[in-house]
């Protein structure tokens, strides 16, 4: 078994090797996005930033601590001094006599000897096995920071009250039903002046509603806010989140793959807005527009 000292500093290694390799690509699409803008549609922004993200975690396979086969190697590679120390280990010196072609005896073992493998004392970690611990020290202290978080956020939504009102309960499963989803969440409502989410940890088990929504917004545009945060349900984007997340922690040195996955994040809710809007008839889009408007301007 390969112990952590070693396996950890050839994790670093490739993983800062892809992110070298991801960091061109990066720079190449932020280049392309720059240029060409709003004519690229959001659909190919995001498939770019899957791209990056791909580059970021395929190639990441450092040798397992635990081999499939430990006890395999190849024929052709050539012997090794520890290899020949470790064959010399299990076996000992034979008793037979040494002869020369003249049948002479030249040297003649008369107690067999064992030659036992010299043991490894310790020895201080060089200077890329403690950037090595750093690294991944960061990496966790990043994602148990979120999951501590969400935990909490999570313990303070399920004391929330229910959402009680027809009105917006009816405007949900008509929403639902555009969006082609089946509502398998809980309506909670929020304080006053938030706006509508989603939450969960890889899929959605609230609906956080604001308590003043009705009050600030019309039926149609309140519609357009459900679509929204049902296209998010329906693609899935809160697990996308977390994968995000978990790449640029691993990467967290690195802020191109930071900027990359913000971008990625920002180019998602362009197509749950594009989604909404398909859902919405042609009079309706103009008032999710003012929704919108509302929504920034309220902060």
């Amino acid at each position: 078994m390969e112990p952590i000292t070693d396996f950890l500093p050839e994790a670093a290694h490739w993983t800062a090797r892809n992110s070298l390799a991801a960091s061109l690509l990066a720079a190449s699409f932020l280049i392309l996005v720059k240029a060409f803008g709003p004519r690229l549609h959001p659909k190919l922004v995001a498939t770019l930033w899957v791209v990056v993200g791909l580059r970021l975690v395929l190639p990441f396979a450092p040798a397992s601590p635990v081999g499939l086969m430990p006890g395999s190697f190849k024929a052709t590679e050539p012997a090794t001094s520890e290899m020949i120390s470790g064959s010399l280990a299990s076996s000992t010196i034979s008793t037979e006599p040494v002869r020369t072609e003249e049948n002479t005896v030249l040297v003649e073992a008369t107690n067999p000897v064992e030659v036992k493998p010299q043991e490894r004392g310790f020895e201080w970690p060089s200077i890329l096995g403690l950037v090595s611990f750093v690294w991944v020290g960061v990496a966790i202290g990043i994602l148990g920071r979120a999951v501590i978080l969400q935990w909490r956020f999570a313990r303070q939504i399920r004391r929330l009250p229910v959402v009680r009102d027809r009105q917006l309960l009816d405007l949900l499963k008509e929403s639902s039903r555009i969006a082609g989803i089946r509502p398998d969440f809980t309506c909670v409502a929020t304080t006053p002046g938030s706006g509508v989410a989603v939450f969960g940890w890889l899929r959605a088990t609230h609906l956080l509603i604001p308590s003043d929504l009705s009050d600030r917004f019309t039926a149609t545009e309140i519609r357009g806010m459900f679509l929204h945060e049902l296209a998010h349900v329906r693609r899935g984007d809160l697990a996308w989140n977390w994968l995000t997340l978990a790449i640029q922690s691993l990467h967290w040195f690195n802020p191109l793959v930071w900027l990359a996955g913000n971008r990625f994040l920002a180019v998602r809710e362009t197509l749950c807005d594009r989604a909404a809007l398909t859902w919405l008839k042609p009079q309706e889009r103009r008032d999710y527009g003012s929704a919108l408007l509302k929504a920034l301007e309220l902060g």
